[in-house]
């Protein structure tokens, strides 16, 4: 009975720790090309070769085939303007965490109050002190990631700048965080 619980045990284990087949995050990239014809494209970036940009109007996640595709071909590129969807909410989440986490420290390092009418321990000051600049950072966060341009690229119809864009989103698409 014993070496049969070992078993299942062991078992078990190897499937919490298979790793997953997809290692592409669902990412919706924004995407502006300018175009030597004097045009300019927006959308959602769909895909992307070795030679060409895939581009669709509707939001779609980077990597999955859509309807409505259009391909541009390198040689058509001279500038590109590549930017993460919800920029402005991951900023305000980020400011929020770290406005919290400073605010209790200070909290705590002040300290319990030992005169006074009104007295405040450590962890009530820690509390009010994270909440407060938690949302002083949640709206500091959201501004400054809801404004960010995004990263713009320079492709003149040169097949190294179209590779620097390519590496950049690939590695932003397959990235864990």
């Amino acid at each position: 009975m014993r070496e049969c619980l070992i078993i299942f045990i062991a078992c078990s284990s190897f499937t919490m720790f298979a790793q997953d087949s997809s290692l592409l995050k669902k990412r919706f990239f924004k995407i502006r090309i300018e175009r030597f014809d004097d045009k300019q494209t927006k959308g959602f970036l769909a895909g992307i070769t070795d030679s060409s940009l895939q581009i669709t109007e509707a939001e779609v996640p980077f990597g999955l085939q859509a309807e409505g595709l259009t391909t541009l071909n390198y040689n058509l590129l001279q500038a590109v303007t590549v930017k993460r969807r919800n920029g402005g909410l991951r900023g305000l989440r980020t400011g929020f965490l770290s406005g919290f986490a400073i605010g209790g420290i200070i909290g705590l390092a002040s300290g319990d109050d030992q005169t006074g009418f009104i007295r405040f321990s450590a962890g009530e000051k820690a509390l009010v002190g994270g909440l407060f600049t938690g949302i002083i950072g949640s709206i500091i966060g959201a501004v400054i990631g809801g404004a960010l341009p995004g990263r713009h690229f320079n492709i003149a119809a040169k097949k190294e700048n179209f590779d620097q864009l390519r590496m950049n989103v690939l590695d932003r698409a397959y990235r864990q965080q």
